[in-house]
């Protein structure tokens, strides 16, 4: 049984068990946009409800090579290295439920993958996804993705995912340092669509998942706790975490430090000479309550055999604490302390006292520029007991041929997470903000951007 050697933790009479249930399982396909958050097209929404009971259900099927559709699917999970080799490892939990809506409307959830922080679902719906249906056409059914939970903040960062496969998609929720939950309640709503593009719903599927406890406690843990110093401050990594999924590094900046860690650029090599990249879908990094980035997600090295892991950092960006915010002044359209490489495309007062603040930085490296959120600062206002910092929307500006590949971030409650777009040459990130009820001196931006400086000589450090 492939893959199973590795893992160290199914038996044999469990996968027995597991094999006697029939339960049944597929994935699905979305569109993500890119300018100015979701597209107008409104389709099925896959609600996720955290249940508080604990009614453990015995259902895992890993031999998933019995199924048949597993190779299918590693080859489906095209930008993500470590769920393709955990499904060709036959690392997955079989779930093979189908469903049908009066109405017609057909979903399957196929299997979950499960690790110590990470749920992903894969299933499949017949409908088609967000924009392949016209809007103009009353009566059809689109489908898009709306994710709920139960009072009481579960806290995790969620992403859909495409696939390579028609129809086919992956729900990933990355729990960080959040538990699983035992019981997901998975739900799958379908809406019409009217002419004038209002969309209601027409019909729903429910299905009750049990992610396996077994799965959700695998980790390996290597403390590391060597410090070193990139432009003047200290950095220390603690430990690196590997799970089947993913590995996380674990960093710690000094408490004396006189600038924050907005990034750092560490490669991960094995004694093979194989480099494990970043996270390309799903969380990339956390940041602290200090406002330090604490952690780095990378491809998992969980089922390759390697004797040894090195860390190479060989570029870093740091915001100064006196760079960090800056005063916003429609009267003299500026903001203060602006990084470098940043500018402001555009300042107005709007009709209904919104002020509108449009940012632009050159892309570097491949990488999505966050620029900057803002924050109220003055007195409060009726009513305003709740504003907190807001960030509006971004997009991509380029030139030439559409050849060149980019990833994008987004940050969602200290999370950031990622995912591949392919733009043109000379590509170049807009940000755009509204702050309503505008009172000038009341507001200033905190920036969340520093370029990247290359160290003229890297910083090794042996993980284990």
């Amino acid at each position: 049984m492939l893959g199973f050697e590795a893992m160290d933790l199914v038996e044999e009479k469990y996968l027995n068990e597991a094999l006697g249930k029939k339960y049944r399982q597929r994935p699905a396909i979305v569109n993500w946009w890119l300018r100015g958050g979701i597209a107008a097209a409104v389709a099925a929404a896959f609600v996720i409800i955290f249940a508080g009971v604990v009614n453990y259900f015995p259902v895992t099927a890993y031999a998933m090579s019995k199924i048949g559709f597993l190779g299918d699917l590693a080859r489906a999970v095209t930008l993500d290295e470590s769920m393709r080799v955990c499904l060709e490892k036959e690392y997955a939990q079989y779930v093979g439920e189908k469903k049908t809506t009066a109405d017609g409307n057909a979903s399957e959830v196929c299997c979950m993958v499960v690790d110590a922080s990470r749920v992903s679902i894969f299933f499949q719906t017949e409908i088609p996804g967000r924009g392949k249906i016209s809007h103009e056409r009353d009566g059809q059914k689109v489908f898009d993705v709306n994710i709920q939970e139960e009072p009481g903040n579960i806290g995790y960062t969620s992403t859909i995912i495409s696939t390579d496969a028609e129809n086919l998609y992956e729900y990933r929720m990355d729990f960080m340092d959040k538990k699983i939950p035992e019981i997901m309640n998975f739900r799958i709503n379908y809406y019409e669509v009217g002419k004038d593009g209002d969309e209601k719903i027409a019909s729903y599927s429910d299905y009750t998942l049990y992610p396996d406890m077994k799965y959700a406690k695998v980790v390996k843990t290597y403390e590391v706790n060597k410090s070193f110093y990139v432009e003047g401050q200290k950095i220390t990594i603690e430990s690196l975490e590997i799970y089947p999924t993913q590995a996380k590094l674990l960093l710690q900046s000094d408490k004396g430090n006189t600038a924050r860690l907005n990034d750092i650029s560490v490669l991960l090599y094995d004694d093979k000479g194989r480099e494990y990249k970043q996270n390309r879908n799903g969380t990339v990094g956390t940041y602290g309550e200090d406002g330090n980035l604490d952690a780095k997600w990378y491809e998992s090295s969980y089922f390759t055999d390697t004797d040894s892991i090195t860390a190479v950092i060989d570029g870093v960006e740091m915001i100064p604490e006196e760079k960090r915010y800056g005063g916003i002044s429609y009267k003299n359209k500026q903001i203060d302390n602006m990084p470098d490489g940043v500018s402001l495309k555009e300042m107005a007062l709007e009709k209904d006292g919104r002020l509108k603040i449009e940012l632009n930085v050159p892309e570097a490296n491949g990488k999505w520029a966050y620029i900057m959120r803002w924050e109220y600062i003055g007195k409060e206002k009726p009513g305003d007991s709740d504003r907190d910092i807001v960030v509006s929307a971004r997009a991509i500006s380029s030139e030439g041929e559409k050849d060149g590949h980019v990833l994008s971030e987004n940050e969602t409650n200290g999370a950031i997470t990622r995912k591949e777009l392919t733009i043109g040459e000379n590509p170049s990130f807009d940000e755009l903000h509204y702050i309503p009820d505008y009172t000038e001196g009341d507001y200033r931006a905190e920036w969340l951007y520093a370029p990247m400086v290359k160290l003229d000589t890297p910083v090794t450090v042996r993980i284990k």
